[in-house]
């Protein structure tokens, strides 16, 4: 997971884990639905995050949270 930084584990009781942070979703390796991802460089207009609505390798990324 070449975009992932600080990785955490712990469970959001989404079905997937929280993480970590990082500028973009994975392009590679296992992710579950309900993966959480927060970005790494939020800024105005931007979004909070990725999160996983689709199990697989790398999985189906979604942005959620716009900053407004």
């Amino acid at each position: 997971m070449s975009a992932l930084q600080a990785p955490l584990a712990s469970d959001f009781g989404l079905g997937g884990e929280f993480r970590g942070w990082a500028t973009a979703p994975p392009a590679d390796g296992p992710s579950q639905h309900g993966d959480l991802l927060l970005n790494a460089l939020p800024a105005a207009n931007g979004l909070i995050g990725w999160v996983c609505v689709e199990d697989g390798t790398p999985g189906v990324w979604r942005p959620w949270g716009a900053i407004a």
